[in-house]
């Protein structure tokens, strides 16, 4: 969620870095597609951000931070919603939707438009 006088860019970066510990900027951030959410809990429009590491070696040190598929971590503070966060392949992340194992609108739409904004490998 923004706070009061924040972008979407710099929402996602703030967001990043809180629930992941990755940093970033926000000039690497670009806001791809906003959708509305409307799911009794949310009642807006929300940005589907994506934020391109500069080079390699930031990916690499950013995905670095976040243990790989399969592996459980309690999540900091009081933030329960990434009790078992993970990184997971593509792949993965489609079969868990079509198995009905992800089933709220919201990350589906976002999975779904960043799928579509991928960039094209040359």
């Amino acid at each position: 969620m923004g706070e009061s006088g924040e972008s979407a860019t710099q929402t996602a970066v703030r967001e990043l870095r809180e629930e992941t510990g990755i940093e970033a900027d926000a000039s690497q951030a670009d806001v791809i597609q906003n959708i509305h959410n409307d799911t009794g809990v949310l009642r807006d429009d929300a940005a589907v951000v994506r934020i391109d590491f500069d080079s390699d070696v930031q990916r690499g040190a950013a995905i670095a931070q976040v243990p790989l598929s399969g592996v459980d971590v309690p999540a900091t503070g009081s933030d329960w919603e990434l009790s078992q966060m993970r990184w997971v392949p593509d792949t993965e992340l489609k079969g868990l939707v079509s198995q009905g194992q992800i089933v709220d609108g919201p990350t589906i739409a976002a999975f779904a438009i960043c799928l579509l904004h991928r960039p094209k490998a040359d």
